[in-house]
């Protein structure tokens, strides 16, 4: 899958084994449901959001989103932890975006999601600078232990048309994250 220039929404559902998906120039959107990312990243299969794209979070411009379905975004723990993304088969994406919208209760817990994105090599140059998360009525955000300033509320963000943010900055003291709570999950 090649988006080519522009700035594309591209969504993935179902098996592309062995494959890999190229944004290229352009702020893109990359959407993988549970199904299509279990297979895709099973085989030799390879997402890259292109090169640098443009971020001014003040505005709501994230670059390049790689957002994961509720199965993916609710495993933050394990070999298959946020679907098997890792800095090998995944790179070039600014944003990641984690959708807990399914219909039942989920609780993510912010220290584990930034443990596993190390653990999985999401630091330095492969860090992800952004990090996004919706649910719906039932989900919950468990901020932890985590001292995140909250920087901003009603917030809205390019490609998330009718939902609004909380925005919180972290600086964990290697990597300074960007979240976007949908509002009522903190």
């Amino acid at each position: 899958v090649d988006s080519g220039d522009g700035d594309d929404y591209v969504y993935i559902k179902g098996s592309i084994n062995n494959s890999q998906v190229l944004l290229c120039e352009g702020n893109d959107h990359l959407y993988i449901d549970s199904a299509g990312l279990q297979n895709m990243l099973n085989g030799s299969s390879i997402l890259d959001g292109g090169a640098n794209d443009l971020i001014d979070f003040d505005r709501g411009e994230l670059g390049d989103i790689l957002s994961l379905g509720h199965d993916p975004a609710s495993a933050v723990s394990g070999t298959n932890a946020l679907g098997g993304i890792s800095s090998t088969n995944t790179k070039g994406f600014e944003t990641l975006h984690l959708d807990l919208d399914d219909g039942s209760a989920d609780s993510l817990s912010l220290d584990k999601i930034l443990d596993t994105l190390s653990n999985k090599g999401f630091s330095g140059d492969n860090a992800f600078k952004g990090l996004v998360l919706t649910g719906d009525e039932f989900d919950t955000v468990d901020m932890g232990s985590l001292n995140a300033a909250q920087s901003g509320s009603g917030i809205t963000l390019d490609g998330f048309d009718g939902i609004t943010f909380e925005r919180y900055t972290l600086d964990n003291g290697a990597e300074t994250y960007e979240f976007f709570v949908q509002t009522g999950m903190i």
